[in-house]
Formats: structure tokens, C-alpha cells, sequence
């Protein structure tokens, strides 16, 4: 499934095989000039919208600091 934050568009994805899900990230607006912020996170349990938008925005946050 997919779905869309302030900061971020999220897809999910769950795999049936090792009982895990994964979580793409794509930033909607860099604070960096011609840069796109993506990241994949996996975790093995499935997470709450709120509980999502924290991860998302922690990271993208963390990943900008190292841009500026």
C-alpha cells in the first residue's frame, strides 16, 4: 500500500517469506539543490501510520543534516 505525508511518499511492502515488512521512502522536497532523499526501511513489525511518519521524518531530517 502507499500513502503520502507532509514530507514524504511511503509505499509499503510486506514479505510473506521471512515475516518482515519494508517501508520505501521518498523525500517530497530536499533542502538540497538537484537531490533526491530515498531510503528503504525494514523492520519486522508492522508499523502504525503515526509511528511511520516519526521514522520518516527522523530520517529524512538526519540524512539533510549530512547535505547542508
Amino acid at each position: 500500500s502507499s500513502r503520502e505525508t507532509k514530507k514524504a511518499y511511503i509505499s509499503k511492502y510486506k514479505d510473506t517469506e521471512y515475516n518482515g515488512f519494508s517501508y520505501s521512502v521518498v523525500a517530497k522536497n530536499s533542502k538540497s539543490k538537484d537531490t533526491v532523499i530515498s531510503f528503504l526501511y525494514m523492520t519486522d513489525k508492522e508499523l502504525k501510520d503515526a509511528d511511520l511518519d516519526k521514522v520518516a521524518d527522523k530520517t529524512i531530517n538526519e540524512i539533510e543534516s549530512f547535505l547542508k
